[in-house]
């Protein structure tokens, strides 16, 4: 335990170490932790988890009092640890912003987001990579993706197969032909 926690001599990886002789000496509190099975049991991940996510939680809450307070001071206090925090829990700030590597559109070349179902292209229009994404994000219709002959979007029926949707249910035609009681 002493590897992981120099500060706690015991046994129990949850203990919480009242005066701590260094700061950043815990590894436990980052989500390292040491177990007597192998593979560890779900009991012990999801302690080391949950003690991770209280540690990530303690130092987004100081980067953000320090946004606010001490904006200079933040870039000083900023290091990976917080980016690391940002990124677990999916939070954008004003220091942490999501960054994505572009690539080249394999349709147009344009350069776009990686993993977008569509970009718009430069005179307006939308280039389509991911026709069931397109069509449920409402950009485009389901006549629009069958008129445009996308994989999977053959008829309305394929395609409303092709997007996980019950088939439309046939109308009832009332025949033109006279019966007898009509005659």
């Amino acid at each position: 335990m002493d590897i992981i926690n120099p500060d706690n001599l015991g046994l129990d990886q949850n203990t919480v170490t009242a005066k701590p002789t260094n700061i950043g000496n815990n590894l436990g509190q980052r989500g390292v932790f040491w177990s007597l099975n192998n593979p560890p049991t779900e009991q012990e991940i999801k302690e080391a988890t949950q003690r991770m996510e209280k540690h990530f939680n303690s130092v987004l809450e100081k980067m953000k009092a320090m946004e606010t307070s001490d904006p200079k001071g933040l870039l000083e206090a900023l290091g990976p640890e917080a980016h690391v925090a940002a990124d677990y829990f999916g939070i954008e700030t004003s220091w942490h912003g999501r960054r994505s590597r572009p690539m080249d559109c394999p349709m147009c070349g344009e350069r776009i987001k990686q993993g977008v179902a569509f970009h718009k292209l430069e005179d307006g229009g939308l280039c389509v990579l991911d026709w069931t994404r397109t069509v449920r994000a409402g950009a485009k219709t389901l006549q629009q993706a069958i008129d445009a002959g996308a994989e999977g979007f053959d008829d309305m029926a394929g395609a409303r197969t092709t997007m996980g949707l019950k088939p439309l249910a046939p109308k009832a035609v009332k025949s033109t032909i006279p019966t007898e009681e009509e005659l």
